[in-house]
């Protein structure tokens, strides 16, 4: 359970903070009562707009460059660095190999590798991975142990980045901690094409969502409130777990069931509807075991229909997708 004390006058720094994630981790820092700033590549964005967050950010920092990133840790005197900033499309990472190199793993690299020069050294670093990195299992659930089994271009730059963060946790002192979470959803999900978002606005609309697949595909979704938890968890434990990669993950639904409940949380009657174009995730299964994470405490508050009703209700009092080009 995060403790709101240990958030009030803390100096939080988040790189991809314009992000879907970012920005809900923002805004809960921010009632938490810590003082918080961002690094990203857009000054503005729609979900820092959602959460009138967009006053907050430094895009001019070189993630790249430690001295950058070090003057910003101690010119701000940070004292929480939630490293979240990379490419996290799939299919956008496996056009651009080198960008998602650069981007996921010497970044990674050059803010850890600042965190352990700084001057001002953070209390706790906690770098996004990602459940993607798992890849194909012998057996399922799987945790923390299993191997590393994906090697698209995507899974590969976040497994090193996620093997970078652990090493400078065991071996070289910083207080760095990886959370690898499943897909999340939520208000204020700018992404038309996540499959909650298009299930909820195709829904509002008027029509049934259309699924490129039969749906088969099986693994975990979490309501972002969720995420934010275990990202604000493991922040307060990070001398306790430095070094250490954890799985949050939930319990796996299908594609079809899904986008079903999505449709009843946001009033549609009937089934999607489907149009076989993509067969990639064809029967894909994916379990992961999360309880080396609630061990220290977390666990999903948020089921999966009350989270699609609250990302419903929220779509339909800000118009759809509207507030995202306000």
């Amino acid at each position: 359970m995060t403790m709101g004390s240990f958030w009030r006058g803390k100096r939080v720094c988040i790189t991809g903070i314009a992000g879907f994630v970012g920005a809900h981790l923002a805004r809960r820092l921010v009632d938490l009562g810590a003082s918080v700033m961002g690094v990203d590549v857009r000054e503005k964005s729609p979900c820092l707009s959602a959460h009138r967050l967009n006053s907050i950010v430094h895009p001019d920092i070189d993630l790249e460059d430690v001295w950058d990133i070090e003057s910003l840790l101690f010119g701000n005197r940070v004292h929480v660095l939630f490293h979240l900033a990379g490419v996290s499309h799939i299919r956008y990472a496996q056009e651009r190999p080198i960008e998602a190199w650069r981007t996921n793993i010497h970044t990674t690299e050059a803010v850890l590798e600042a965190c352990r020069l700084s001057r001002e050294k953070p209390e706790a670093v906690v770098v996004a991975s990602s459940n993607h990195i798992i890849g194909p299992q012998a057996s399922w659930p799987a945790n923390e142990s299993a191997p590393l089994n994906q090697r698209d271009v995507y899974g590969a730059s976040k497994t090193c980045a996620d093997i970078i963060t652990q090493c400078y946790g065991q071996t070289l002192g910083v207080p760095a901690v990886a959370l690898r979470h499943v897909n999340c959803y939520g208000p204020a999900d700018p992404h038309g094409g996540h499959i909650v978002t298009h299930c909820t606005l195709a829904c509002l609309k008027g029509a049934p969502p259309v699924l490129r697949n039969e749906g088969t595909a099986r693994k975990a979704y979490l309501y972002i409130d969720d995420v934010v938890d275990a990202y604000l968890l493991l922040a307060e434990r990070a001398q306790d777990l430095r070094g250490r990669s954890f799985w949050a993950a939930g319990e796996p639904v299908s594609v079809y069931d899904l986008a079903s409940a999505a449709m009843r949380a946001a009033g549609m009657a009937g089934s999607p509807k489907i149009e076989v174009t993509d067969l990639d995730q064809t029967d894909y299964f994916e379990h992961l075991d999360d309880s080396a994470l609630r061990g220290p405490g977390w666990a999903p508050k948020v089921s999966l229909d009350e989270g699609l009703r609250r990302t419903a209700q929220w779509y339909k009092e800000h118009g759809g997708m509207a507030w995202a080009t306000s």
